[in-house]
């Protein structure tokens, strides 16, 4: 068993997106702002790279779950747990209570890779959607959301790395992007195309093909694929590929939201 403790903290209390700032989020029921479902995911791939080392950044794969809230200042303990046939289980925990679960591995098969023709580049939209059931189902009938375009950098990294408390050098060393990186550009897609209010990222199943190295054009392209309801929250599903240089899929991901929350009580 792979594990790494650390202080969690909340890289995105100043966001758009106020279930990360403390008096809102007390409005819904938590204690205070939510660390981001991509910062706990990022925790979670720190024992999974130690586990099964650089070739899963290329071509493993992973799902996580979001189940607990983590706050900014926690101490919290990451871990990859041997399940056999190169099976990890992982999780990030605090003080026994698990926050975030879910499996890695690097599968025996090499990944089927859609052509980059199947995810075309969309402009972004004059006026985001509106966060409401009727317009986010038209939006899945319609197809492809806007594509959300630049170019990743050093100083991108940098940030980033810094942001999620990364102490793994291979992200400099190879100067590739972590994969809480990519996760959280997925959001940053979602966020361009929808006007959210407060939403909660409640987990994904992300699939390696490939790397997003330094100088890189970066395009995340997809579409919303199911709207529902379920225990007062409404949900929205992704099926998002990210691209480079126009040319190669390097991941794809299955990405689930509560894009409208429950009020408390």
């Amino acid at each position: 068993m792979q594990t790494w403790s650390l202080t969690a903290f909340n890289n995105a209390a100043d966001s758009e997106n106020r279930i990360h700032a403390d008096d809102v989020a007390k409005d819904y029921g938590f204690r205070g702002g939510l660390v981001p479902g991509v910062t706990v995911y990022a925790y979670m791939t720190h024992p999974v790279v130690e586990a099964l080392g650089p070739q899963w950044l290329e071509s493993g794969e992973a799902d996580a779950r979001f189940l607990a809230p983590c706050y900014d200042g926690e101490e919290v303990t990451a871990a990859a747990i041997e399940a056999g046939d190169g099976k990890y289980e992982i999780q990030l925990t605090r003080e026994g209570q698990v926050l975030g679960q879910g499996s890695a591995s690097i599968p025996s098969e090499p990944p089927v890779v859609p052509p980059v023709g199947e995810y075309p580049e969309v402009p972004m939209p004059s006026e985001r959607i509106p966060a409401e059931a009727q317009a986010l189902k038209a939006a899945c009938v319609a197809g492809d959301l806007g594509s959300l375009n630049f170019t990743f950098d050093e100083a991108k990294s940098k940030a980033y790395l810094e942001s999620v408390r990364e102490t793994l050098t291979v992200y400099e060393d190879k100067a590739i992007a972590h994969p809480g990186f990519l996760l959280s550009i997925v959001n940053f897609q979602l966020a361009a195309n929808v006007a959210l209010g407060p939403w909660i990222h409640v987990g994904s199943v992300i699939r390696h093909m490939g790397l997003v190295h330094f100088g890189d054009k970066v395009s995340v392209r997809g579409r919303l694929t199911d709207v529902y309801e379920k225990k007062g929250h409404e949900f929205l599903d992704m099926d998002v590929v990210i691209v480079t240089n126009d040319a190669q899929v390097v991941a794809k991901v299955e990405h689930h939201a509560i894009y409208r929350i429950r009020k408390a009580g």
